[in-house]
């Protein structure tokens, strides 16, 4: 029972976040394209078939998410892309460049911890139903109990992406320091007053 409430929540969670993923990038190629040559993981002349083999990727891991029995394949191509994603993302911070995700397509948000953070935990997801779909051995849930585990899965899918829209918030603006005047400084050479 819980192996498989574990399974159908990863495969509704990762799964609805890579659809979401492939969708803006589908929607918005040049600001996806803009995101990966930020990154610069690959030469310039590959970009594009990179890019393609990203949409491929992230395509087919949504297909294979939809049957229970091709799922573990989609879970397991997700957590490798995820970590992939990942380390592209720290590379960037370790250069301390400011690049946006790209994740969801057009983003003012650059890259931060809170982005591997979640990647990382979105791994972590399609291991632990990759794992779980592969051991369960008990028959399938029921219909409530599907559609509870599946609503409380795509909350946390709305919950992940309104975290995306927070990231790209800009910070307020910093107010100026008020300047303090300073009193006139005496000269010692002339013993007079030196105008600032």
């Amino acid at each position: 029972m819980v192996a498989e409430a574990i399974f159908l929540v990863s495969r509704v969670v990762v799964g609805g976040m890579f659809l979401v993923a492939l969708v803006s990038k589908v929607r918005d190629l040049p600001s996806f394209r803009s995101a990966l040559r930020g990154f610069r993981v690959v030469p310039r002349r590959l970009e594009r078939p990179v890019t393609f083999a990203v949409l491929g990727a992230e395509a087919a891991t949504v297909l294979l998410m939809v049957d229970q029995t091709s799922a573990p394949i989609g879970l397991a191509v997700a957590a490798v892309l995820l970590v992939a994603f990942a380390v592209g993302m720290v590379r960037v911070l370790a250069r301390g460049e400011r690049v946006p995700c790209g994740c969801f397509g057009r983003s003012a948000a650059p890259i931060s911890r809170a982005h591997v953070w979640r990647n990382g935990l979105l791994a972590a997801t399609g291991v632990a139903g990759l794992v779980a779909g592969l051991t369960s051995g008990a028959g399938p849930l029921d219909g409530p109990t599907q559609l509870v585990l599946s609503l409380f899965a795509v909350a946390v899918v709305a919950v992940l992406l309104l975290s995306d829209q927070l990231l790209a918030v800009p910070e307020p603006p910093r107010r100026p320091e008020p300047r303090h005047h300073r009193p006139p400084v005496d000269s010692p050479s002339t013993g007079t007053t030196r105008k600032r």
